[in-house]
């Protein structure tokens, strides 16, 4: 009778630890993609001076963009927040540092940012007339995952 209800006991302490470790298996990965705070915050500097668009394609940000700077061309730095694709951008124009910072956060969480550097009004000029931050003879841009 002891050997029986050892087996017995066996058995369901052996069903308990398979329903713990299913459970917490369901909890941590299969349940479901869970709205969580990044570790990067995708914002525009909380000096700057920001204008918000909905949905736009490149070429149109860009155009927006190059406006929004023109409006204010005192201020040291000026943002525009949008979307595109499911992924939520800023451009950050930067007069102090010399640059123009397009930062992306995908529906996964990834930060992406794409920077260009030196030649603003040239920049700006371009993306008025052609929809891109692109200047022969200027720098490329320059891409980095935020995370590295």
């Amino acid at each position: 009778m002891s050997r029986r209800l050892a087996l017995v006991s066996l058995t369901v302490a052996t069903a308990l630890v398979l329903v713990a470790v299913g459970w917490f298996f369901r909890e941590s990965v299969g349940a479901g993609m869970r709205e969580e705070a990044a570790a990067i915050v995708l914002a525009p500097p909380p000096d700057a001076v920001v204008d918000t668009a909905g949905a736009l394609e490149p070429a149109e940000a860009a155009r927006a963009f190059a406006l929004h700077a023109e409006r204010h061309p005192a201020a040291p730095r000026v943002a525009l927040a949008f979307e595109r694709d499911g992924s939520r951008l800023v451009l950050v124009l930067d007069r102090e540092a010399g640059t123009i910072e397009e930062r992306r956060g995908g529906p996964s969480g990834t930060r992406v940012a794409t920077v260009w550097k030196g030649g603003l009004e040239a920049r700006l000029t371009a993306a008025r007339d052609t929809g891109t931050f692109d200047v022969m003879g200027l720098a490329p841009p320059e891409e980095k995952n935020l995370y590295h």
